[in-house]
């Protein structure tokens, strides 16, 4: 069994980087409308589809951590956040529209599968700083994404940073 210290930061980190990746699309828009011929305000469609899977998702997520176990429901989702990021940067319209749906089902089962991880090697009276510093990833995620990925997107181009994200 893992530190509780290993455990948070495991989480933490997990938190941030599909933080990270939701962002990705919403902070490029300007760059990605233009490459794909769309208008930028079609980010909400993006958007509102990735967060409409990811509240489904996670309803299911439960079923997934009892039946495959919370680690590899975390791995899971981080390597769906990778397949949505790769599919960003084909550059098509479709390929967004899948990347949005893939990255939901990510977003949506990370954080009760975390939750599970933690609330295994977690004190009953430690609960709630440690849970509260594992949510902090969400909001850390976001603002390492709007920091990183426009500067990224001038050195690099907005394919290759969705991709090095």
């Amino acid at each position: 069994m893992p530190s509780v210290q290993v455990a948070l930061t495991a989480m933490l980190a997990s938190q941030v980087l599909v933080s990270m990746a939701s962002l990705v699309v919403p902070v490029l828009a300007p760059l990605i409308a233009l490459a794909l011929g769309v208008p930028a305000y079609l980010v909400g469609l993006y958007v509102s589809l990735l967060y409409g899977i990811a509240a489904l998702s996670s309803l299911i997520a439960g079923g997934f951590v009892a039946r495959f176990g919370a680690m590899r429901v975390n791995q899971g989702c981080l390597m769906l956040a990778a397949v949505s990021l790769w599919l960003t940067a084909v550059g098509e319209v479709t390929a967004a529209a899948a990347a949005a749906v893939v990255l939901g089902l990510a977003y949506g089962p990370v954080t009760p599968a975390s939750s599970h991880i933690l609330a295994q090697v977690t004190a009953p009276q430690r609960m709630n700083l440690v849970f509260s510093l594992k949510q902090t990833g969400v909001p850390l995620g976001n603002a390492l994404a709007g920091a990183l990925l426009p500067g990224l997107a001038l050195i690099a181009g907005w394919r290759l940073s969705t991709v090095i994200l």
